[in-house]
């Protein structure tokens, strides 16, 4: 399913994501204490100051950023169908607020319903043997026929085998990468990471 935020309120992330000075912690500290991303706009300094938010980084968001960077952002967002969480939206995965600095904000590609579900972490060496790789195929394929999500983070050897092994049980799988979802790396993998998002059992 396809959860996307309108254009007022995406630009307004967006910017948010690129305002100079902003860290992590604080931009969900932000987005916990608005109802939509555009409202923050509007908080006074002394709700700004409340929320910790320095006066370099109040000005830094009064400033807002570059516009032009946001028009791309967005182009990139319509042309690979990406869909963005904020951290105040329902459909964030829950178990990740739980994390003591989460992303203040998901890029998806894919099927945003898998972030809730029973998942399995699976990730190993990236120079593995063949019996390792073989390993990590089988427990994937099993465990993915059992029911959970299969997240690993599309890296050659044994991330690229608990992907495959989830797709071979036509099982459900998450990648999750560390060079956003616009970027498939490694490149030779990226028929597997078209595989994934290509379907509504992948993200």
């Amino acid at each position: 399913m396809h959860y996307q935020y309108n254009s007022q309120q995406l630009r307004a992330l967006l910017t948010l994501h690129r305002t100079p000075h902003l860290s992590t912690r604080a931009l969900c500290r932000l987005l916990k204490a608005s109802d939509t991303p555009e409202a923050i706009a509007s908080l006074s300094a002394a709700e700004l100051f409340a929320l910790k938010i320095t006066p370099d980084t109040q000005l830094a968001l009064r400033r807002g950023c570059d516009q032009r960077l946001i028009d791309q952002d967005i182009a990139t967002i319509e042309k690979l169908d990406i869909q963005l969480l904020s951290l105040n939206s329902e459909h964030y995965p829950e178990l990740l607020k739980q994390i003591s600095n989460p992303p203040p904000l998901l890029y998806v590609r894919g099927n945003v319903d898998l972030l809730n579900q029973p998942q399995l972490g699976m990730v190993g060496s990236r120079r593995t043997s063949r019996q390792g790789c073989e390993n990590a195929f089988q427990f994937s394929r099993e465990f993915a026929r059992a029911g959970f999500t299969i997240n690993s983070g599309l890296a050659l050897g044994v991330d690229t085998e608990c992907h495959r092994g989830a797709l071979a049980a036509e099982g459900k799988t998450v990648a999750v990468l560390g060079t956003g979802v616009d970027i498939t790396y490694p490149v030779r993998n990226r028929s597997l990471f078209n595989d994934i998002v290509n379907t509504d059992n992948g993200a």
